[in-house]
């Protein structure tokens, strides 16, 4: 419990629950006070915190996906450069 009296987040089922809600797109559909009274779950926190709860999580998941793709390009860079260094070899060989 924290000092407000309320669950940890992250130690609640409601996380679990709150994550696979937003890869679904449901917090898209529904605005945050509905999306708490959807599931038992949720309305053991606060109406602000929670909303809080649910922007935190869409902005995880889009620094996440922004990650993946900055790693995705830094691969195909090196693997370019790598390219481009064996064809100056090949080159200098001949």
């Amino acid at each position: 419990m924290t000092r407000n009296g309320e669950p940890v987040f992250d130690m609640h089922a409601a996380k679990v629950l709150l994550k696979q809600d937003v890869e679904a797109g449901v917090h898209l559909k529904l605005s945050p006070t509905e999306l708490r009274a959807s599931r038992p779950e949720y309305l053991a926190f606060n109406k602000v915190k929670f909303k809080e709860h649910i922007y935190q999580e869409v902005r995880l998941t889009k620094y996440i996906h922004y990650r993946e793709l900055k790693r995705l390009g830094f691969r195909k860079r090196l693997a370019a450069a790598k390219d481009s260094k064996m064809a100056a070899e090949k080159e200098s060989i001949k």
